[in-house]
């Protein structure tokens, strides 16, 4: 990853993001801290999970169902949902609950009058399908918001081990018919990255 100074002078940023370098930095050290306490605290059991990497699936099945593993696993979970990346001035975030039990973000363009309101992306953060939440994502949403003008809805879906498959993509077609029915006349974008985009392929499958 590149400074974020770096990052703020390429020309998409300009004008909405300035607030970024004053703000990234900071929380991607923290990220880094916490990242780094984490490792540290399971050290022995992910130089475990490692060390298998390219043996036989067995073997790194057996690692991971591992209490040891599964305890490192929830405390990274813990860590990680404390970062928070907060997103450009220029747009705003809200706290939404979806279905009744599903928490997430909802951002707008701060400028109303850059909103579309026919446009809607329901947005799925990465995270190994383990780790992370949409506050470690408020940033990303905030310019996603703004450039593609659109409302941008994120959810907090149920993540493993607590919750294995195919809990998250049950909580992925719930986010999208909730968001259908509240936005019944908009043209709604499934989106994500790396574990999200999995379970934006795996909605739309599911559709």
């Amino acid at each position: 990853i590149g400074s974020s100074r770096e990052v703020a002078k390429f020309p998409a940023l300009e004008g909405y993001a300035t607030d970024m370098p004053a703000t990234l930095d900071r929380w991607l050290i923290g990220a880094a801290f916490h990242g780094l306490q984490a490792a540290a605290a399971g050290a022995d059991t992910a130089a475990a999970l490692f060390s298998l990497t390219g043996r036989s699936p067995q073997d790194e099945l057996m690692v991971a169902r591992s209490g040891g593993f599964r305890k490192t696993v929830l405390m990274l979970q813990r860590r990680t949902k404390q970062i928070r990346i907060p997103a450009p001035k220029a747009a705003r975030v809200g706290q939404i609950v979806v279905a009744g039990r599903l928490h997430g973000l909802e951002v707008l363009p701060a400028d109303d009058t850059r909103l579309e309101n026919n446009r809607v992306i329901l947005y799925f953060h990465g995270g190994a399908h383990c780790f992370f939440s949409p506050s470690m994502y408020e940033w990303f949403l905030g310019c996603l918001a703004i450039y593609a003008r659109a409302r941008v809805v994120a959810i907090d879906y149920r993540k493993a081990p607590q919750h294995p498959f195919p809990a998250a993509i049950e909580d992925a077609v719930l986010a999208f018919d909730w968001t259908r029915e509240r936005f019944p006349t908009a043209s709604i974008a499934v989106a994500g990255d790396s574990a999200g985009g999995n379970l934006a392929c795996a909605l739309l499958v599911s559709l």
